[in-house]
């Protein structure tokens, strides 16, 4: 009986471990060797042992997610560290690294001769989810912003060739000049709508929605041409879903 009593307990304890190891990015917190959890809309909150690794996602409703592969290796001089390919050595507490573009930053904490803790901040377009097939965003010129909506990916981008007009690339695929409250429908089925344009700073309001069926001119409140001044930023608002 005892042997047995002491069979059961080794195998509690070999399933607990086992559960440790599982990495659990449904509420943005990961268990285990390395841990982590995301701080804020941009922010993740690391830390892994000397010689750990594990991959970490940065969420944001209607953005694309952000996956990180990271390893650890710790010495006499400090933390090796490696993001998705890239290293670098930072040799001790408070010390940051900018990634080539400006993102992600990397800024360490607390650096001992087994451990790391880090932050890891990155950037996401100005994005909010309007319902589970539509969303709305700002971008402005040469602004890549990556969208996802039912787990589809678009990869959105706007140019003004006019101060009064915009082109949209959105995977690759542009659109004709739109003006305010102009839109355009892929062939795929989505449609965009331009809601807003600030003329002085060049960015642009607009939906990006799956089933352009159920989205047309008249269920979005757009101002009027000349409201859209000089130095006077256009919003609007979504009505009617």
């Amino acid at each position: 009986m005892k042997s047995n009593n002491h069979a059961n307990l080794i195998l509690i304890v070999v399933v607990l471990l086992g559960a440790l190891a599982v990495f659990d990015f449904a509420d943005n917190k990961i268990t285990g060797a390395a841990t982590a959890e995301q701080i804020g809309e941009n922010v993740l909150s690391i830390t892994l042992n000397d010689n750990d690794e594990g991959n970490f996602i940065m969420r944001k409703a209607g953005a694309k997610e952000k996956n990180y592969d990271i390893s650890v290796s710790i010495d006499e001089t400090g933390a090796l560290i490696n993001v998705n390919g890239a290293q670098m050595r930072l040799l001790r507490e408070f010390g940051t690294y900018v990634f080539l573009g400006g993102y992600p930053i990397l800024a360490v904490t607390r650096l001992t001769q087994t451990k790391v803790e880090f932050t890891l901040t990155d950037v996401f377009p100005d994005v909010t989810v309007v319902d589970e097939t539509a969303i709305k965003a700002t971008l402005s010129e040469n602004e890549r912003g990556e969208f996802e909506i039912k787990q589809k990916y678009y990869e959105v981008s706007a140019q003004f060739p006019s101060v009064n007009g915009v082109v949209f690339s959105v995977n690759g695929v542009s659109t004709n000049k739109l003006l305010l409250g102009g839109t355009h429908t892929f062939d795929d089925g989505v449609m965009i709508v331009v809601t807003g344009i600030n003329r002085v700073v060049k960015s642009v309001d607009f939906v990006l929605k799956l089933t352009a069926a159920d989205l047309t001119v008249d269920s979005i409140t757009v101002p009027s041409l000349q409201e859209s001044v000089v130095g006077k930023p256009i919003t609007t608002r979504v009505c009617c879903w």
